[in-house]
Parts: C-alpha cells; structure tokens; sequence
C-alpha cells in the first residue's frame, strides 16, 4: 500500500500532467477568417470562422476560443462542423464559429493558440511541445467599403512523394475582389513569437534532388496565385532514418499569409487583411508516377461568354484517374453570385474525394462549361484549381498534379455610340447598357479621328483620349462643350465611352472596354 505522503505526490503528478494530456490536441494546420455578420444590422458585428485540422490519435479538441483583438478574448465555443478528410491519414476537420462587435472602425489581428501540434513534425525542434498560433489581421474602415478576409477551399493538408515534384494551391477567393499577394513565412507558436530550429522543408537534409534529376531543391509560392511547388522533397524519415520504402513518411509544416489590397479613389492600394495558413505536408515513399494534367492556357473574356474547354490528364502507369476542381465559379452561394449558374465539369470529381474514371481512350478528359455574365465582372482573375489524381492498386499510393487556370471577365463593350455637332458642343448618344449592375458610363475624348486598334479585354484610359465627363450607367446621352468653354471650330474630335463596374462586395474594378 501507498503511504499518505506516497499518495499525495502522486495526485500531485497527476494534476500537473492533467492539463498537458487535455490540450495535446495535435493540430496540423489551420486558418481563421473573418466576414461582416450578413444577420446583424451593426456594421461593426463580425463573424469569425476558426478552421483546425487534427491528427486524429490525438487528444480531441472539442471546443476552442480565440483572441478578437480588441482586448477581448471569446467564450469557448464548440465545433460547430466535424469532418474526415477520407484520403488524408488519420486526419479530420473541426470547424467553429463566433461572432464579436466592435467598438469602432481600426485594424484588428484575431488570434488563435494551442498548447500542441501533433508529434515529430520533422522541420521544427520538438513539435509536440511546441504551441500552434494563428492569426488573421483586417480593416474596418467606412471609407473602404464592407471586407471580408479571404476564403480558401483547398485543406491545407496534402502528400509528396520523394524525389518528385509537388505542388499545392489553396484556392484563394475574396468575394470582395480585392487584390491578393502570397507569401511565406515562418510558423507561429504564439503572437510576434516564430517555433524554434524552424527550417524550410528544401533545406532539410539529406537534400532532396529536384524531379530534372540535378541541382539544387526550390520551395516556392506563386506571389499571384498562390501555388506552392516543391522540387523536390528528400529522403528524411519521421523521427530519424531515411524514407526507404512503404510505410516511411515525414511531415513537414508550413505557414504563409494572404494579403488583400483595395484600389483607393486615387489609383492607389491600401492593405485591408491578411490571412495566416498554417499547412502540413506529408513526404512518402512511391514507386508510382503522378499523372500530368493539360489545361488551357490563362484567358481573358467578354461577360456573356460561354466559356468551355476541355481538362486532359495522362498517367504514365496507365492508371485510372479523376479530375477534381475548387473555385468560386462552382459555387452555388447566392452571396457571391446572386443570378448564378454555376460552372460545371463533366464529370465531376471534389478534390479530397476523388471519384474515378476510366483512362481509355487516352488522354482522360473532363468538359468545362461556364455560362458567364455581368455579375461575373471583377478586376481579379477566378482562379480555377484543377488536380488530378491516379488510382494505383494500393490507395495509398494515390498521386497528383495540381494546375491553377487563371479567367478574367470584363464587361461588355458598350455599342452605339454616336455624335452629332451643335455649335461649339457635341450631342453624344449610344445604346442603353446592357449589364445593370455597372456604376458608370465615362466618356473620352481625343483630337484627331486616326483608327483606334483595342484589346478585346483592354481596360483602363484608352491610350491618347482624355475624360470628358461621367454619367450614370442608365444614361445613354452625354454633351460636351468642353465643361462650359466650348469645343474648337474646325478641328476633328473622337470620343470612345467605357463602363465602370462597382465592387462585388466592397472592392474596386477598373473601367471596362472603351467603345469607339
């Protein structure tokens, strides 16, 4: 039997250990983001949408808090979605929700930290007993417009395969068509504070060798869309040894951020959020090849286009594949396209639950479809994640390509114009415009009437006119006396007109094709 004193060291040693069993919850990844309350009146009400990713042999994390950056931190709330990220080992998703109102306008950083990420993550000193902080930064600023952070679809969990190149895209989308800007950075483990020994998953020894077969390894983000390619990863085994065969992997982390910018009146960009992704990426062992996808190449088009392609793959295996997409563009949330028709691929495969098709004939192919209109009209490009993923016999063996295609929609070219001569001034008359969502009608002017040569999708002040004047989008007449000082006798005047388009949400588009 235990004596008195034996009895009370050991319920001592299990209080002291109590607290660190409870919070080992084994995150791998995660992100917070943050959009105005659709439900609340107040302007300053937001919600925030926390989103971790847990190794599953872990401690469970059933309820979490975070920091709204205004002195205030939130009760602790329960998940309010679980989800198993099937192909993915051992791994699920846990999403929760809060809602916090602000005193006034200003710039707050949100916050979320965890006692543990999961265990002998190969790139960091210690991972277990190393804390996980993420955090996301936005502006509340009237004069701005309504901001929301950026959303991003794709998990920030994934696998790589020794020696041969992997790339990831998280598929960004801000439905306020802000301009983004990616970049890496070092993983948290608490505000201002980055993990200790971090290094960047290339320079881990023994170095990898990229997929050419010589040279030096690259880990590097797209600075427009966000893909992250690695070429290519080593042999370093999780905790020790090298990845030799079935079975061997190494986790590694990662974090970059998301950067939204606004275009101001005056031309100029103003940061008004960033998002911080924690992302944890799996190396294994593989003797299969990843399949190789074909898709167009990045395109410009009119509103009102039916745009449709075809998205090729090849398996050098002759394995069965799918092809899988994320984007906005297939999303059926009247929030972001209230007239939406969404985008289609035929047939369709989500990108963490692949359903797959037959190979023959070869290539494999997937018919893209999508029926734009003026509610499609932004200055940013839709980015278009495609993966495609092979079904060798053993599924963990699975492999992908990843390719982001790249679609601009500018508003239609306004028709009709005409111009009649009376005295000193111009009478200007053109078509009634055809997408009611656009702001304005501007109206340009040059000397001269040499032939204008235009981009379809040029945008912007056409090269050598000047404005003259702006008119709401429901107008369709304009006359220029040169704002009262009248127009010069004898000279040759062109004008040409363009439609501006407000924000979805809040952001900027620039003037949209000028109209001879």
């Amino acid at each position: 039997m235990l004596s008195a004193p034996q009895r009370l060291l050991l319920l001592v040693l299990i209080s002291m250990l109590l607290p660190l069993g409870l919070h080992a919850t084994h995150l791998r990844g995660g992100q917070i983001t943050a959009e105005r309350d659709p439900t609340s009146s107040n302007p300053l009400t937001y919600r925030f949408t926390l989103v971790l990713y847990r190794d599953k042999t872990g401690v469970d994390q059933p309820r979490a808090q975070i920091d709204f950056g205004s002195g205030t931190i939130s009760p602790e709330v329960g998940f309010s979605n679980r989800r198993d990220l099937g192909g993915f080992a051992n791994t699920e998703e846990l999403t929760y929700l809060f809602t916090h109102t602000y005193q006034g306008g200003g710039d707050y950083k949100v916050s979320f930290t965890e006692r543990n990420r999961n265990d002998l993550v190969v790139n960091m000193f210690r991972s277990v007993d190393t804390p996980f902080h993420i955090e996301t930064e936005f502006t509340i600023n009237p004069n701005l417009g309504l901001n929301n952070s950026v959303v991003m679809r794709n998990p920030p969990i994934d696998r790589a395969t020794v020696g041969q190149r992997f790339c990831h895209n998280p598929d960004a989308f801000d439905v306020d068509g802000d301009s983004l800007s990616f970049r890496l950075v070092v993983p948290l483990q608490r505000n201002n504070a980055t993990v200790t020994d971090y290094r960047a998953p290339n320079a881990v020894t023994p170095l990898g060798t990229p997929e050419s077969g010589s040279g030096t390894p690259t880990f590097t983000i797209d600075p427009v869309t966000g893909e992250i390619c690695w070429d290519a990863p080593g042999t370093l085994r999780r905790g020790g040894g090298t990845i030799q065969g079935p079975g061997d992997y190494a986790e590694y982390n990662i974090a970059f951020v998301v950067e939204e910018y606004r275009k101001r009146a005056d031309g100029t960009y103003v940061k008004v959020g960033t998002v911080r992704r924690d992302m944890q990426i799996r190396v294994e062992f593989n003797p299969n090849k990843r399949p190789e996808l074909i898709i167009p190449n990045d395109t410009c088009i009119v509103a009102g286009t039916d745009l449709r392609a075809f998205i090729r793959v090849t398996d050098p295996d002759g394995h069965r594949v799918s092809i899988g997409s994320e984007s906005a563009i297939f999303s059926t949330n009247r929030l972001i396209f209230p007239n939406q028709p969404p985008a289609t691929l035929t047939p369709f495969a989500n990108i963490v639950n692949p359903v797959f098709q037959p190979t023959r004939p070869n290539p494999a192919e997937s018919a893209f479809r999508w029926q734009t209109d003026c509610q499609h009209v932004r200055a940013q490009p839709y980015a278009v994640v495609f993966r495609a993923e092979d079904d060798p016999p053993q599924i963990s063996q699975r492999l992908t390509d990843t390719k982001t295609w790249l679609i601009r929609v500018v508003g239609p070219k306004p028709t009709g114009l005409r111009a009649v001569a009376s005295g000193r001034s111009m009478q200007l008359s053109w078509d009634p415009y055809r997408c009611q969502n656009a702001s304005e009608i501007i109206i340009w002017r040059k000397t001269g009437c040499q032939a204008d040569v235009t981009d379809p999708c040029q945008t912007g002040p056409p090269a050598g006119y000047v404005e003259v004047g702006r008119v709401p989008a429901s107008a369709f007449s304009f006359v220029d006396s040169n704002r009262g000082r009248g127009l010069e006798t004898g000279v040759e005047y062109s004008y040409r007109i363009s439609a501006t388009f407000g924000p979805p949400a809040g952001g900027q588009v620039p003037p949209q094709r000028p109209s001879a």
